[in-house]
């Protein structure tokens, strides 16, 4: 990750290889530039959160493809995978980063269109969430 994003603040890092990278990312060049949180490693499962300031109309209930908004970090958790797709021993330069920013990508689409272009997958609570 720190070859990925040199800039990018290590909140934690531990010796099994769990950390926490926050950075500033952009879908591609034309993008606007987004707060992003990763966390990753051995002991838990990848996550990614999306922090405010971001704009849907702030209606998380019209928005779509993320998993909770986590009081706390005031954060989206973004739906990048379906259970099972993607484990720890997976590079997150070959995976989840790509996700993230496609992710991005059509949620920039997404605000100025209304509607999500990205791959949706169906949930077992009859919600469909992106899949990349």
């Amino acid at each position: 990750m720190k070859k990925i994003f040199p800039d990018a603040s290590y909140t934690s890092i531990s010796d099994r290889g769990n950390f926490i990278v926050r950075t500033a990312i952009a879908p591609d060049s034309l993008g606007s530039i987004y707060d992003i949180e990763f966390q990753g490693g051995v002991d838990y499962k990848s996550t990614v959160y999306l922090y405010k300031p971001f704009s849907y109309k702030d209606n998380l209930n019209e928005f779509p493809h993320y998993y909770r908004f986590d009081e706390s970090k005031q954060a989206l958790e973004l739906c990048l995978y379906f259970p099972g797709e993607y484990n720890s021993k997976m590079q997150y330069k070959n995976t989840i980063v790509p996700w993230a920013m496609e992710w991005l990508y059509f949620f920039e689409h997404f605000m100025i269109t209304g509607t999500w272009f990205g791959k949706e997958i169906q949930h077992n609570n009859g919600e469909t969430h992106d899949s990349i």
